[in-house]
């Protein structure tokens, strides 16, 4: 695998965590340009770089995501911290 496929999985594996927050998935299969997001009743919007990333999630979300919300700055007990 190359390096940087792995920076894609690894980028998506951040963005699931974080996005799951909010009821959303996020999913690199590494085969098309972007990561899919998608919500829990069947919604996906392709992302093609992190800016679209907020903005789809957004509006499959239905609220402001905040990636420097606190909650991903201080994880929950037992669990480690992103990055």
């Amino acid at each position: 695998m190359t390096e940087r496929l792995r920076a894609r999985f690894r980028r998506a594996d951040v963005l699931r965590r974080v996005l799951r927050v909010y009821g959303l998935n996020a999913h690199d299969g590494g085969l098309i340009p972007g990561v899919q997001i998608s919500d829990n009743s069947g919604g996906q919007v392709i992302a093609r770089d992190l800016a679209d990333v907020w903005i789809i999630a957004e509006k499959l979300g239905g609220r402001v995501v905040d990636p420097l919300d606190p909650a991903f700055i201080s994880p929950p007990a037992g669990e480690r911290q992103l990055g």
